[in-house]
């Protein structure tokens, strides 16, 4: 809105198809959220050259911190995740937890459907951040 100024704008997004990221050198947690249509019934993420420095995991509101393959040294990993109906229509938090001190890491991750078309990635997410509902289930016994 102004050229030489960075000025937020209101209900403005921008949105990508693949990220690569320098992860922080310390100890952190960084975000990416993809967005799942309602066509989507499964999504396949790819990582490029995580070189073992943490873990990659999902939230979503069906998704306490499912676990994604990873990728080493110069090369990819892939692994499929199902989609269900409390997904859809929302984000996905992929979150990337940094937990060693490499330094100078650069991570690639796309996602794509079930028939490799590309998911976008928002700036921010669609529907707020995915939260994992949780159930707490109680049995009772008379004594």
């Amino acid at each position: 809105s102004q050229p030489t100024k960075n000025v937020p704008l209101e209900e403005g997004n921008a949105f990508t198809f693949e990220y690569s990221i320098r992860m922080p050198d310390n100890n952190a947690i960084c975000h990416i959220y993809p967005f799942v249509d309602n066509n989507v019934i499964s999504v396949k993420q790819f990582n490029f050259d995580w070189d073992g420095d943490g873990i990659i995991r999902i939230v979503s509101p069906a998704k306490r911190g499912e676990l994604v393959k990873l990728s080493n040294e110069d090369n990819w990993a892939n692994s499929t995740h199902p989609i269900t109906d409390e997904e859809k229509n929302g984000s996905l938090d992929v979150q990337f937890v940094k937990t060693k001190g490499i330094k100078n890491n650069n991570v690639v991750l796309r996602v794509t459907n079930q028939y490799d078309k590309a998911l976008p990635f928002y700036a921010s997410p669609i529907g707020g951040v995915p939260k994992y509902k949780f159930q707490i289930k109680v049995k009772y016994q008379n004594p």
